[in-house]
């Protein structure tokens, strides 16, 4: 949503180091919420590594013998 606000009003500006300081921060937006969601995927995922270990101890460690 930022990296959208921040591309629309880059358009707008005429001064090309605006534009280019506005283009930045939405691709630093843009980064930061593809980082955000590969977190919270990784966590969904440990989370759920750790209820199927409650649940079906002796069986995850013969399938994964990390």
């Amino acid at each position: 949503m930022r990296a959208n606000e921040c591309r629309m009003l880059a358009e707008r500006l005429h001064a090309q180091l605006a534009r280019e300081v506005m283009l930045k921060a939405a691709s630093d937006y843009d980064r930061m919420a593809r980082e955000a969601e590969e977190h919270e995927i990784a966590q969904g995922l440990s989370h759920l590594r750790a209820v199927a270990n409650d649940l079906y101890p002796a069986r995850l460690s013969v399938d994964n013998p990390d």
